[in-house]
């Protein structure tokens, strides 16, 4: 490979991106059809542009910038003003002293380099990005479809064991409840439903216990909506004789302090 060639090659970022000029884009796509590498670069960093736009957020430009750009264009892009000479004046010719003309000479012309490995950075962090983007979503997908071959399988059987009716503390209270007692493959589990609940203020809750004798045990806490609530507690039927919702100052307590709102006998397996 020629070095002339060598140099084409380092603009395959920027013709993919389409930053070069005109005579640029045309000689390097003459380059580009006998260059394989060249053709694949071009192709790979494409591919990285189109899908820059999915793996970030929207964004306003700050404000001036679009005319600041612009007016930097139109300067460069300027011609430069020809000075009009009187009709019939001979300009005269300029001496230029070898001490001008080395300066002008040494001038650099600015290399496209810095920019070109500028350019490849950022495609390289873009294209980072994107597989840990890809490979995060690949994730997530294989997760929602373990989750969907799990809840499309044959469900666990559920046996009810017993169904008891909560009663009310109150003679004239219009709370109702219901406690049922179910088992299944893990275990056996304790629903409470209860409706017509009082409403609740500060930071007052509904607490399930489970009693044995004079012990109880807190089976968890809820709140009411509109005066409706329940809980799901896995338990041991065997250890405990009564079950009871109670209305309690706070989620606190390790034994009921409140007033009994619901209970009912259960049966010891």
């Amino acid at each position: 490979m020629t070095e002339e060639n060598t140099d084409l090659c380092e603009w395959a970022e920027l013709y993919a991106l389409g930053a070069l000029q005109d005579d640029e884009m045309e000689q390097f796509g003459v380059h580009l059809q006998e260059c394989p590498e060249c053709e694949k670069l071009v192709k790979e960093y494409r591919q990285v542009i189109e899908l820059l736009p999915l793996a970030s957020e929207p964004a306003e430009p700050p404000t001036g910038m679009k005319k600041r750009i612009l007016s930097r264009v139109l300067e460069a892009e300027a011609p430069a003003q020809k000075v009009q000479k009187p009709v019939g004046e001979v300009p005269a010719a300029i001496p230029v002293r070898e001490e001008q003309e080395s300066e002008v000479k040494a001038v650099p012309v600015p290399s496209k380099k810095p920019v070109l490995r500028y350019l490849s950075a950022g495609l390289a962090a873009a294209v980072v990005v994107l597989l840990i983007y890809t490979s995060q979503l690949r994730q997530d997908i294989d997760q929602l479809q373990r989750q969907a071959a799990v809840s499309s399988g044959p469900l666990q059987e559920l046996k009810v064991e017993e169904s008891v009716v909560l009663s009310p503390a109150a003679v004239e209270s219009a709370t109702k409840g219901l406690a049922t007692i179910t088992s299944d493959s893990s275990g056996t589990h304790l629903v409470v439903q209860a409706e017509g609940l009082p409403e609740l203020t500060g930071t007052e809750v509904y607490q399930v216990w489970l009693i044995k004798g004079d012990t109880p045990q807190n089976a968890g806490t809820f709140l009411s909506q509109g005066g409706n609530g329940a809980l799901y507690y896995t338990f041991d039927p065997q250890q405990y004789d009564t079950v009871a919702i109670t209305l309690e100052p706070d989620s606190g307590g390790e034994a009921p302090r409140g007033q009994i709102v619901l209970a009912a006998p259960i049966k010891q397996g």
